[in-house]
């Protein structure tokens, strides 16, 4: 199965090294630098996944998460970071991401996009699997 997948990172050279990692799930690839772009995205495209890193400015990632939670509860996130800190999961998660990927392990992005029941399907024990950094 493909997706429909946006890449929401500050960084240019991490949304190519995700979109190279990614590329045979998806049909469509978006990005967005920001967590109000990435906002402004879901609005208009309705990816099926959103892959978004949690520090970014002016809107961060844990807000958009948020903001994605309340307006498109349809839309499966992924939290990046490349911060290993157990508070910030930990409300990552409690505020609906399906993960928490450090950057040093995105090549596991794969397997927990491809674990993940499809759209409409009954959910596994849990909605994505966690990431071995979890």
């Amino acid at each position: 199965m493909t997706y429909q997948i946006l890449i929401a990172d500050d960084d240019a050279r991490i949304r190519r090294l995700i979109r190279q990692i990614i590329a045979g799930l998806a049909s469509v690839i978006y990005e967005a630098a920001d967590g109000a772009e990435a906002l402004n995205v879901c609005a208009a495209a309705r990816p099926d996944w959103v892959l978004m890193d949690l520090r970014m400015s002016p809107v961060d990632g844990l807000h958009a998460l948020l903001a994605m939670r309340e307006r498109f509860p349809h839309i499966r996130v992924i939290m990046l970071s490349q911060y290993d800190e157990a508070s910030l999961r930990a409300k990552a998660l409690h505020l609906g991401a399906c993960a928490y990927v450090l950057k040093e392990n995105l090549a596991d992005l794969t397997g927990i996009i491809q674990d993940a029941p499809a759209p409409g399907e009954p959910a596994k024990p849990a909605p994505c699997r966690s990431a071995s950094t979890i």
